[in-house]
Parts: structure tokens; sequence; C-alpha cells
């Protein structure tokens, strides 16, 4: 006789539910580990005063111009006296979409700053200051700038971008988990893994998505709590698109709870199939993930549109597939019958299928009363009417799961590979700006943690399944190596959360590179002072050369004699070709012209006079792109 299966209850989950919610955290750990500043998707082009400007007559507005599209929440654009007081009207207009203008009162002769904070086009939150002087007025010290700026915006961010972590692990794994209950479980305790997974996952999705808004809001209104107060600021914040991306996917989680639900119903009494609540879940859930980041703004838009769909597809059937066998392998084996009481009653024990009634003796693995386990009546209904075989949890159900699970987590792995590869693409251009580039080298560990993945997935699939479900003399050694590479996969999966949390709040290879835009760099001239280096449009032919020199604040630096810059032609030996840039502003220097008419890696040398005596020169290499 084979002992009877006491199968785990939905209402009294095993500790082993808790992996969701630590393999989350652990990604919230990892991006804070690996968080790091200014990865800003818009730049700031000019604004009007200029930074560091000295106005005779005060101005009637501030304006900021960026290099895309961008979206101001009420309150984005604030100007700030000397002593804090805030001297602009709060009529702020945006004649056009890369432009946002704010009113001023009237200023007395003095110092002034002005900030902004918002949103670029691909959801992510930029802010900065420009300084300028009214009259005779004394200009701010940088204690009063910092002091009215600040240098950040505190935690906000970094929670920010921890709870968009969790948001899309968990959105991930209730979608796979709810997959693996209708496609790959075959008996009552896999499904009710795989069931509790995905709720699990889903609500820790749904409190992670719904707190991604009022945190939107205090990045792009630096209110803090305060913009629980502001019906204007929260307005603007569920209208943008991380909001309205939000609610699609709660509508989406919903769908995945309420699956859930119908699923303990019997099937005459769900109102709607297991299989429709999934496809419109994962739908939903899936596809609220590419209405903002990188798919919104990069080019070809259908490329990134696709490949991100099918990409975070494919990536929810492996991992909510992993964490529900993860559950099942790390449970307790046991391997028993789900047998009728009417059928069965003399087999030492009575356990009742789904739907049964009547006592309940579970019996343990050694065939005797268990009185320790209570059981109560099963939930899923839809078992009742199984064939005993199929209601028997044994090593080979469990295998017969893995073999399900193996195949689908090794093509799913390749189809992000795939996936990912076309993303890349876009967002790269060139070979040379994955090691160039933050994004290139978060890219780079990426691409080896999946490269891992599909290693363990593929030596899962053709090396110790095959090895588990014959059965054979290799049988209890493969199940103990399972375990163990399923737990290496589980952290694995853990790493690629974390690395893509990051991924999608850094600015794209070939922005950054120059390759797709104009190339904008920042480089140190001395100890304190910088240079940024600005080619644009970066294309053979006519380009404005721009040179910033900045003090250590980040502010224009008005004591510098002059700028000249020196262009040579590395491929070509040509050059160097010297140059003199007009002064354009406080700290700024530009030239325009047709010196860089051949493409390939030009070296721009700038040279800055800080006094009469005193030259400082830096080399900055730009790949300038065919016309």
């Amino acid at each position: 006789m084979r002992p009877a299966l006491v199968p785990t209850t939905r209402t009294a989950p095993d500790r082993r539910v808790r992996l969701v919610l630590a393999l989350l955290a652990a990604v919230a750990v990892l991006v804070v580990a690996v968080q790091a500043p200014g990865w800003s998707h818009a730049s700031l082009r000019a604004s009007s005063p200029s930074d560091g400007e000295s106005l005779a007559s005060a101005p009637d507005r501030v304006s900021f111009t960026f290099n895309e599209e961008v979206q101001a929440t009420t309150g984005a654009l604030r100007v700030f006296d000397g002593a804090g007081a805030r001297v602009d009207d709060g009529v702020q207009v945006q004649p056009a979409p890369d432009r946002v203008e704010v009113g001023l009162g009237d200023l007395a002769d003095g110092g002034y700053v002005a900030t902004f904070r918002v949103t670029s086009a691909d959801g992510h939150v930029i802010r900065g200051a420009i300084t300028f002087r009214v009259g005779a007025g004394a200009a701010l010290d940088d204690d009063t700038v910092a002091a009215l700026f600040g240098g950040g915006s505190g935690p906000v961010p970094i929670v920010a971008t921890v709870v968009r972590g969790i948001d899309l692990g968990a959105t991930l794994v209730a979608v796979g988990a709810l997959l693996a209950a209708l496609g790959a479980a075959t008996t009552v305790r896999q499904r009710r893994l795989a069931t509790q997974t995905a709720e699990i996952a889903a609500w820790t999705a749904v409190v992670a998505t719904i707190l991604t808004v009022p945190l939107q809001a205090m990045e792009t209104s630096g209110l803090g709590l305060g913009v629980f107060g502001s019906m204007s600021v929260m307005g603007d914040a569920v209208t943008s698109s991380v909001g309205i991306a939000a609610f699609t996917r709660l509508a989406g989680l919903a769908l995945v709870v309420a699956t859930v639900v119908t699923l303990e119903r019997p099937p005459e009494r769900r109102p709607v199939p297991p299989a429709a609540g999934l496809v419109g879940g994962a739908v939903l859930a899936l596809g609220s993930l590419a209405l903002d980041g990188h798919t919104r703004t990069v080019e070809p838009a259908w490329v990134m549109l696709v490949g991100d769909l099918v990409h975070v597809g494919a990536a929810a059937v492996w991992a909510g597939g992993l964490v529900v066998l993860a559950r099942v392998l790390t449970g307790r084996d046991r391997r028993t019958d789900m047998r009728e009481p009417s059928d069965r009653s003399g087999d030492g024990g009575v356990v009742p299928v789904a739907g049964g009634s009547g006592p309940v003796a579970p019996v343990g693995t050694d065939g005797d009363p268990d009185t320790t386990s209570p059981v109560e009546q099963d939930p899923l209904h839809d078992h009742a009417a199984a064939t005993p075989d199929e209601q028997v949890d044994t090593a080979a159900e469990n295998a017969r799961f893995l073999a399900t699970f193996s195949s689908r987590a090794l093509w799913a792995m390749l189809v992000v590979a795939v996936a990912g590869s076309a993303m890349s693409w876009a967002l790269v251009r060139q070979p040379r700006a994955l090691v160039t580039t933050d994004y290139g080298w978060i890219l780079v560990a990426k691409v080896t943690v999946v490269g891992l993945i599909v290693l363990v997935a593929a030596y899962n699939r053709f090396r110790l399944v095959p090895a588990v479900t014959a059965a054979g003399a290799e049988e209890a050694a493969a199940r103990r190596q399972l375990r163990t590479t399923v737990r290496l996969e589980v952290v694995l999966l853990v790493v690629l959360l974390g690395v893509t949390a990051v991924l999608v709040n850094t600015r794209p290879a070939a922005e950054d590179a120059g390759i797709s835009g104009a190339f904008d760099t920042v480089v140190a001239l001395t100890d304190d002072i910088d240079v940024n280096v600005v080619v644009d449009p970066n294309r053979a032919g006519a380009n404005e050369i721009h040179a910033y020199v900045l003090d250590d604040t980040g502010r224009p630096l008005d004591a510098v004699e002059e700028v000249r810059f020196e262009l040579t032609q590395v491929d070509e030996d040509i050059g160097p070709i010297e140059r003199t840039p007009l002064p354009a502003g406080p700290g700024h220097w530009v030239l325009t012209g047709s010196e860089l008419v051949v493409p390939g890696t030009w070296q721009v040398t700038t040279v800055v006079a800080l006094d009469r005596f005193t030259e400082e020169r830096v080399d900055v290499e730009v790949v300038v792109n065919p016309s």
C-alpha cells in the first residue's frame, strides 16, 4: 500500500511561500548596492537667463529648453532669492514640448537661483538649477545655492528604483506562476503551490505598483510627503506615462488574482475560463511595462516595442515557473495517493479528494495516522473528477513538472536572449558603446547573467531531467544536484532582476556615446575644474562644438581668460586644426564650422587659459558619425 498524500492547504501556506518575498527583498538590496547617481535621460540644452548671467534689468520669466520632450508637474520650476523666498509667480507654461517657462514678479537687484524638476519622455526624472544676477546685487555663494537647491532628492530616487525593481519582479513571477498552474502542474499540490505563488506575487506587485505613483510625484515635485496634500501634483503623476502604466498593470494584476480565485470554484461556477483570465492578465500586466521607459524614446520604435513585449513575456515564463519549481522541489517529498474514501477506506486511513466529505484521517509517509497535520477540504474542485493516477503526487509527477518547466525555461531564456539582442541593437548601435558607457557595461553584466542561466537551464534539461525521469541508479544523485542548480537559478534570477532594474534607469549607450545624438561628456581639467564638451549633431559636416568650463559645484566658471580647440583626425592623420571658439555665455564657448568633415575618430583637445600664465588642456576622443 502506498501512503496517502496530505496536501498543503492554501489557507495555511508553508514557509516556502515566503520565497517570493525573499526574492524581491534581495532585488531591493541589490539595486541599492549598485545604484549610481546621475542617470538622467534628458538634459538641459539652454536657459534664459543663461547660467551665471548678469542682467542689467530683471527678466519677466525664466525658461528651460531641453534636448527632448519633457513633462513638468505643477511647481516643477521655482525661483528663489538669496534669503530663500520664492519670487516666481507660480504661473508655469510649456510653449513647446521641450521648453518650460515660469513667470517672475518684480525682482530687486541681487542673486537668484532657478530650479527645475521635470520628467523626460522615458519617464525618468531630471533636476537641476541655474543662477543669475540682477543689477548691482551680489551673486549667490555656493552655500546659499546648495541650501536652496540641495544636492539631490534624498532617499526618494533610490526608494523609487527599488520599488520599480520589486514591481517588475513580482509582476513577472505572478504571471509566470499562474501559467505554471494552468499549463505545467499535474497534481493538486503543484497547482496549489503555483496559485499561492501567483497570488502572493500579484499582491506584492499591486502594492509596489500603487507606490510608484506617489513616488513619481515626489520625484517630480520635490515636495516629499507633501504631494498627498497637492491634488494638482498627484493629478500630474496619475496622468503621466508612469501613472497610465501603473493603472494598466493594476488591471492586469486584478485579473491574475481573480483567476486564482476562479480556480477554487467548480468548473460550472466559473464566470470566465481561467485561460482567458491568464491571457488578459498577462497582456495588461506585462504590456504595461512597455508603456514607459526606453520603449517610448528609442528608435526604431517597433523594434523596441515588439522586443520589449517578447522579452518580458519570456522572462515571466521562466521567472514564475522557476519560483514554483523551487517550492515543489524544496518541499518534503510526500509520495502518497489521494484516494476516494468510498473506494480506499480500508487502506489505513482516509484522505478526502476535492469536494469530498466525512471524517479526515491523514496518513503520513509511514502509513500511520498523523494527528499533527490536519487536512482541510481541497479547494481545487476541478480535481474532484480526476482519475486516481492523476491524483498522485509522486516523484514521477514532480519529475513530469520538472521536465515541462525545463523545456519551457530553456526556450524562454533563448527567446529572452534573442529579443534582448534586438533591443540592445537599438540601444547600443555600435560595439564601442558597450565599453565606453555605463549602460554598456551594465548590459554586459546582464548578458553574462543570462548566459549563465542558459547554461544552467541547458544542463538541467539535457543532463539532470533525463536522469530524474529515468528513475535509474543516478536518480538520487541527480535529484540532489537538481536542488542545487535550482537554487543557483533563483540566485541568478535575483541578480538578473536587480541588474535590469538598474539598466532601465540608465541612459542608453547609443545616446551616451553620441551615436544616436549629440556627443556629450564631462572631463576633469584640474582637481576642482571640469570641462563639459558637446559636439552637436556629431555628424560629419557642420557641427557646433561647445565647451562649458565648470567649477566644483557644476556651475560655470567666469574666471577664464580664453578657450581654444585643437582638432585631430586620428585615422586620416589630419590636424591638429587650431580654432578659437566664441564666448556664448558665462563659462561657455562655442565653435560653429565644418572642421569635422571626415567621419571617424577625432581627438578634441580643449585648452583653457585660466589666467595669463596658466593653461590647462584635456583630450576627448569623439567618434564622429557619417552624415
